[in-house]
């Protein structure tokens, strides 16, 4: 498994106390030599199919974009009221298109991993993940990318072809988009509308 940080990681990383970066500098070398191991739980982030997480300590989580073999880490922090606020701040630019990728610097098993730190912005996971599945009203003629990703069965290539088919009169000229069955456009009418605000399912 090849791992990356991204700048965001790195700022979140910074803002853990001494005994929290020592549990995250074991849990990094364990993944290296083990991502499957036990103790870490690697697994989906629910409500986002493309994150992970892996458990660094009892109260410490580690999220990062899984790509085949390859996780970029985007994120670092407790599962305490900052984790849960962060997920409620309003979203902000897409993390991709705003901070270069840095590469993790693997070292062999009987060394500790060092990590390359670059200067970095801080992010919240919100402004990393977007909003999660079903947790949006959409707006197709207005919503952003992220926002149109949150439809269930709208990754990331749909919600361009969605943009680059505006303006829409109604719902049901989805199904000019790629994929877009009359069985999936069932699925989505619960979650847009063609006018209005985007808006938080509460």
């Amino acid at each position: 498994m090849i791992s990356r940080a991204t700048q965001s990681f790195w700022q979140a990383y910074e803002g853990l106390n001494a005994t929290q970066k020592r549990a995250a500098r074991r849990a990094f070398t364990l993944f290296v030599q083990d991502p499957g191991h036990n103790s870490l739980q690697f697994k989906k982030l629910r409500g986002y199919p493309d994150y992970w997480s892996v458990r660094v300590s009892r109260d410490v989580r580690v999220v990062g974009k899984r790509h085949g073999d390859t996780v970029e880490w985007a994120w670092i922090g407790t599962l305490s009221s900052a984790f849960t606020a962060a997920l409620k701040k309003e979203r902000a630019k897409r993390l991709a298109n705003a901070t270069p990728r840095v590469q993790l610097h693997q070292a062999a098993s009987t060394e500790t991993p060092q990590l390359q730190r670059p200067t970095a912005t801080q992010t919240s996971l919100e402004d990393l993940l977007g909003p999660a599945k079903g947790s949006l009203i959409v707006n197709i003629n207005t919503a952003s990318a992220k926002e149109l990703e949150s439809l269930p069965n709208i990754g990331s290539s749909r919600a361009e072809q969605i943009i680059a088919l505006r303006p829409y009169t109604s719902v049901e000229e989805l199904t000019q988009v790629k994929g877009v069955t009359p069985r999936v456009l069932d699925q989505l009418r619960p979650f847009v509308k063609t006018d209005g605000v985007t808006e938080k399912i509460k």
